[in-house]
């Protein structure tokens, strides 16, 4: 069940949920035509605040009569809070209410027991920046966890503070002196930790070689074309070429639909990307549902170009001859125009798919040096290994800035960034410049030489 709250109008019982207007969020920049925020005062400083409203009119009241933000008066110890939040808050994705996996929920209650049994039911104005960093560095030193690992308590905790501001627990001011804004200019009192070693130069993204390799994967399993194994294959070369020319995540590209290629497949020009495939657990039983998922960071669909277009319309065309040949298999045929489906027209597992991809890429050889996720005496250790399948994101990237000289605000837009920093991570500067781009810089040169004399 998605998550609910009620009217923030004086006296409204009103029940809204992320359906609604004005509806779920907290403290954040403004994005354009979102009309749930307002400015407000906040101890002399302008910011601002989104509106938990049903109703226009109501929204207009709160703005009305909400010039400052009431101070601190609530107080409720930390481990107090964390029981309640494990149960509302945990289970749920902040983007659109919807349930999150039972593996994320199993890390957020295992996460947050460490930090109650670091706080206990301290209040939480008592905890500062001090004992939050003593603590990580425990997992350090006594553990000896990784700084991944370790981001992930701090993320966690993060979480945690986040709805405590939202209950008004925690002052958005002492939020941002802790775990800043999220940006890299803003770090706060608990930054990010980071091994040593850990800003080496790897290889992130697939070479143009490593691509052309790729297209020759294995689209049959064996003899027999009709079986799982054979379109599990076929559905992993395919997701492939997606992810590397569109950079749509795998779960994205697994929820695609025909009328998500613009304008259409065999001239595809742009995808529209806003839903993504969930697996969850239901009485030990894997459960495949097709959520409607904010695709970026703004909460909207986002609509990336696609790259190699005479190529993807092969893609596209294989898939569709594929997926006819399907239906003239299938005794019951649900038709829910989705680009990858089971037998029956349903939903398809990604799980095996994505196995069939990591079969192809060990079968291929192709590997390079990257982070082992560990860390050693506090440094950063690196291994020869496969790329994931993610890394098809990290190539389109790639490919955009270093390979088409396209903008970075533009790219941003395209991958669903939240900001610059973020696009910059999955950019890999360890390739070489295209010519085009050296022989343009040189002749630059030329160009000031000349006026130099």
């Amino acid at each position: 069940m998605a998550k609910q709250r009620t009217c923030d109008a004086p006296e409204c019982p009103t029940i809204i949920t992320k359906d609604d207007s004005y509806t779920w969020g907290g403290y954040s920049k403004p994005k354009n035509g979102d009309k749930g925020f307002m400015a407000v005062e906040l101890n002399g400083k302008r910011t601002l605040k989104r509106i938990y409203s049903c109703s226009r009119p109501h929204y207009r009241l709160i703005l009305s009569t909400l010039e400052t933000e009431p101070e601190i008066t609530v107080e409720r110890g930390f481990s107090t809070f964390v029981d309640t939040w494990i149960v509302e808050v945990a289970p749920y994705r902040s983007a659109d209410g919807l349930p999150v996996r039972t593996k994320v929920l199993d890390v957020a209650k295992a996460k947050s027991a460490f930090w109650v049994a670091e706080f206990g039911d301290a209040p939480f104005a008592t905890i500062d920046g001090k004992m939050i960093n003593k603590a990580l560095r425990r997992l350090y030193e006594k553990k000896q966890l990784g700084a991944d690992t370790r981001n992930v308590y701090r993320k966690i905790l993060r979480n945690i503070f986040v709805s405590a501001r939202n209950d008004k627990l925690v002052s958005i001011e002492r939020f941002m002196e802790l775990f800043g804004d999220g940006t890299s200019s803003s770090k706060g009192l608990v930054p990010k930790q980071r091994d040593r070693g850990a800003g080496k130069k790897c290889q992130l993204a697939f070479t143009k070689a490593q691509r052309l390799e790729m297209r020759g994967a294995r689209t049959e399993a064996n003899d027999d074309p009709t079986s799982i194994d054979s379109r599990n294959y076929l559905y992993a070369w395919a997701a492939f070429q997606i992810g590397i020319n569109s950079g749509a995540r795998e779960r994205e590209i697994f929820a695609l639909r025909w009328s998500d290629i613009q304008p259409g497949f065999d001239d595809p020009k742009f995808l529209n990307i806003e839903r993504q495939v969930e697996e969850t657990r239901e009485d030990e039983q894997r459960v495949i549902s097709d959520f409607t998922k904010a695709a970026t960071s703004d909460h909207s669909a986002r609509e990336p170009r696609v790259l190699n277009k005479p190529y993807m319309a092969e893609v596209f065309r294989t898939l569709k001859q594929f997926q006819r040949e399907q239906q003239m298999r299938a005794t019951v045929w649900n038709d829910n125009d989705l680009i990858f489906t089971d037998n029956d027209g349903g939903i398809v597992s990604v799980t095996p798919v994505i196995d069939c991809y990591r079969d192809e890429v060990r079968r291929l050889g192709i590997k390079w040096e990257q982070r082992t996720g560990t860390s050693k005496d506090g440094v950063a250790e690196y291994g020869i290994k496969s790329p994931r399948f993610h890394q098809t994101k990290n190539t389109y990237v790639t490919s955009c800035i270093r390979d088409l000289n396209i903008p970075e605000a533009q790219v941003i837009q395209w991958a669903g960034h939240a900001d610059v920093d973020m696009t910059r991570h999955y950019y890999d500067s360890t390739g070489e410049m295209p010519e085009e781009i050296v022989n343009a810089m040189a002749q630059l040169d030329d160009i000031s030489e000349s006026k130099a004399s």
